[in-house]
């Protein structure tokens, strides 16, 4: 049995990260291959042979049904050719919406009986334009698409990286098997305290950061859901108690013009927060030198955020997201730093901060006072005293010892190797 791999792309970060974890889990046991529309260095993939075809990336939303149909032909020929019934093929999102074409050809695999594992990272449904898409273009060729979106076949079966995402599946398809498959998280090689004080010192050196202060930062790729304005308000309000990083760009294009927006507005409010750290030094340094790691984000689908800083023996502070985080806690994972809310008064109204138009977010950072800000920020001496905790060597060690047993790369290999035999198995 073989095991093919289908990304729109492999560029990194993100299910890319996810599907090196996977190789790197899965090459002792089977060849593999991957399928995908864009790979930008093939030698950053060792170990696993990849194959190209540019319509399996992103569809261009400009096309005609006469295009639909040719790049539905090509997907279908392309898939077939690589693949036979006797291998797996490991779909990551295979229903977002970035390629309608390409979710149609995998229903149409799943009719013939080709064994399929549908691996959702992301739901459609959370983003109304993916779902536009996706209804606009596969209703040409099928009225009913949710079973496209969502197929059902006796070699086919799917995979959520929480609890909840599982019983979201449940709800839709009642008897297709669904496994819980949370991500692996690499373990991080932690040094010497003596290290981690010079690697410290080096980072904060090439960034210009203010060596008296400890280092934030929050390691995300800036998009709407990330909630970076949350953070914006943070690095206001405590500027002389810590220094603020961020660490990547969004690609996006829409989301670059908001980025630039919040780029521009820290710089008019003399807001010192460093943007782009991601881009002059690496990740696992950055995470070595930092003194805690936060996260605002409001929607996630397994929540790396919330497990990867104990593995570089840092705590995480920041927004809760219960959906995610319940499955940790079950697991014995601590995380006392988390809020679930920011109840900010603007306009005579309460709002949780999000829920601010941008407009109005940037209105309110620009008028708040560093000094009184208690008035206008709900349970501001609570939220400040979670943000500037100091984690006890105990609860790091605790919290990664569960992540190394639970959350490992060879324990995902051997969840995904389980699941592989049982759908190789269905009759």
């Amino acid at each position: 049995m073989n095991i093919a791999i289908l990304h729109y792309h492999l560029l990194p970060g993100g299910v890319g990260r996810i599907i090196q974890s996977q190789v790197k889990a899965l090459s002792e046991f089977y060849h593999l291959k991957i399928l995908t529309g864009l790979a930008p260095d093939k030698s950053d993939w060792k170990n696993c042979d990849i194959e190209i075809l540019p319509e399996l990336n992103y569809l261009n939303q400009d096309l005609d049904s006469e295009d639909h149909k040719r790049i539905l032909q090509k997907i279908l020929t392309f898939l077939k050719a690589k693949l036979s019934k006797n291998d797996i093929l490991h779909v990551h999102n295979p229903n977002l919406g970035k390629n309608p074409l390409a979710t149609l050809a995998l229903s149409r695999l799943a009719e013939e009986d080709y064994p399929l594992f549908m691996h959702i990272h992301d739901f459609a449904e959370d983003r109304p334009a993916n779902r536009e898409f996706l209804n606009s273009v596969i209703s040409q060729f099928y009225p009913a698409v949710e079973k496209i979106l969502y197929p059902t076949a006796r070699k086919l079966a799917y995979g959520v990286l929480n609890s909840f995402d599982r019983q979201r599946i449940s709800n839709i398809l009642d008897n297709q098997k669904c496994y819980f498959l949370p991500n692996p998280v690499s373990m991080a090689e932690t040094g010497s305290e003596k290290s981690s004080l010079d690697e410290k010192a080096e980072i904060m050196k090439k960034l210009r950061l203010k060596p008296a202060l400890p280092v934030f930062i929050y390691p995300v790729r800036v998009i709407q859901r990330k909630n970076i304005g949350e953070y914006i308000l943070f690095a206001k309000l405590w500027q002389h108690e810590a220094n603020w990083l961020v660490t990547l760009p969004p690609e996006n294009p829409q989301e670059k013009t908001i980025y630039q927006k919040w780029k521009d507005f820290t710089t008019t409010q003399n807001i010192p927060i460093t943007f782009e750290a991601g881009t002059k030094c690496s990740f696992t340094r950055l995470m070595a030198a930092s003194d805690k790691i936060f996260t605002t984000s409001l929607r996630e689908g397994f929540g790396m955020a919330f497990l990867e800083p104990w593995v570089f023996d840092k705590a995480v502070a920041g927004r809760d997201i219960d959906y995610v985080t319940r499955d940790f806690r079950e697991e014995g994972i601590e995380l006392p730093y988390l809020y679930h809310s920011l109840q900010v008064e603007h306009n005579k109204k309460t709002y949780d901060f999000p829920e601010l138009s941008l407009e109005d977010q940037m209105d309110f950072i620009s008028e708040i006072d560093g000094k009184h800000p208690d008035t206008r920020i709900k349970n501001f001496q609570n939220i400040k005293a979670l943000v500037f905790s100091q984690a006890g060597k105990n609860l790091i060690f605790n919290n990664r010892k569960i992540i190394q047993e639970r959350y490992s790369v060879n324990a995902y290999g051997k969840r995904l190797r389980d699941i592989y035999e049982k759908l190789a198995g269905q009759a």
